[in-house]
């Protein structure tokens, strides 16, 4: 039985996109992400790219996020 293998795409999204789905400004996100609390987020050729379903992790001290729900 031949199986074929399919490499699994990540799908990434800007920061423009980023801070429209979080409800926060573009410099929030780039904070956020230079702190290392978004979740795969990678910076190429100067530039931030996020995965579409964008993961925040929780720190034990200092503010929270608050996320503008829709």
């Amino acid at each position: 039985m031949l199986v074929s293998t399919v490499p699994k795409v990540e799908y990434m999204i800007c920061i423009e996109e980023a801070s429209k789905q979080l409800g926060v400004s573009k410099r929030r996100v780039r904070a956020l992400a230079t702190a290392g609390r978004i979740l795969g987020a990678k910076k190429l050729n100067g530039t931030w790219v996020f995965p579409v379903k964008i993961v925040i992790s929780e720190r034990s001290s200092g503010p929270r996020l608050r996320v503008k729900s829709k």
